[in-house]
């Protein structure tokens, strides 16, 4: 055992889109161990070679879930993300117990092996890939299936015209204290919801735009119409808690017009 010392490939820092598969029980459903690695094992059965076509790189596996890396660029990510979300063997009888979402970012990250004696892992460092975790986290409450950051979106080709997705609004992240643009890209979500979300969107786009402006009372009568239509509408449930809030307490909106801190 003295002989065996830690030992390092040289780590290299690039620009990366960084996606991030969240998995989580739905629900009451009772995470238990086993339960856990049933449903990761599943959904990376499905997630990886998926990701090998689309030149992406699994960086890490965790209870927090699946972590992926792509050089080759975010529309890469995107696509791969939603072919993940329409994948055959996650439906029907193949569907495992444990649900997912994905959120998708762009920043820096540091790659590179670890090793002490005959062991080693690849592993990639990055604020930017903590982000990535949270917008899959947060995608639950969204009743998204991919969330995907203003950074890695505007480094898509026609981002607006060639996905079906709808901006969500402004969100803080508290790694680096930044707000940054979201939008949910509802090409991976089950059938009913798209096109609930499609037939709702720019309703709810106008909301969000009143809403960013300071225009409570207006932006509520948007929301509160959608709701009647989709009621469960996570985002458009949470602007109207914040309309009513802003409404009341007209200085409480002066500290954030964020949807959420992640």
């Amino acid at each position: 055992m003295e002989n065996e010392t830690m030992t390092s490939q040289s780590f290299t820092s690039a620009e990366a889109a960084l996606l991030n598969i969240h998995v989580y029980f739905p629900g009451d459903g009772e995470q238990t161990g086993d339960g856990l690695l049933e449903g990761l094992g599943a959904i990376l059965k499905c997630a990886a070679p998926i990701a090998e076509k689309f030149g992406g790189r699994i960086s890490r596996v965790s209870d927090a879930g699946i972590g992926i890396i792509f050089e080759s660029g975010c529309e890469k990510a995107l696509n791969c993300a939603i072919a993940v979300c329409t994948d055959g063997s996650l439906r029907g009888d193949n569907k495992p117990s444990a649900e997912f979402t994905i959120g998708i970012h762009y920043g820096t990250v540091t790659m590179g092996t670890l090793g002490y004696g005959s062991f080693r892992t690849f592993i990639a460092v990055s604020a930017d890939n903590a982000i990535a975790r949270s917008l899959g986290r947060l995608a639950v409450d969204c009743r998204a299936r991919i969330l995907i950051t203003e950074a890695a979106a505007s480094r898509i080709r026609d981002f607006g015209n060639r996905y079906t997705a709808r901006r969500l609004g402004l969100i803080h992240s508290k790694y680096g204290e930044t707000e940054l643009n979201l939008y949910d890209v509802f090409e991976g979500d089950p059938t009913d919801s798209k096109y609930r979300k499609r037939r709702s969107k720019v309703f709810f786009e106008k909301g969000v735009e009143l809403f960013l402006s300071g225009n409570y009372l207006q932006a509520r009568s948007y929301f509160i119409e959608l709701l009647k239509f989709d009621r469960n509408d996570g985002p458009a449930k949470e602007y109207v808690f914040k309309c009513d809030s802003y409404i009341a307490d007209p200085q409480s909106a002066d500290n954030s017009r964020v949807l959420a801190t992640i």
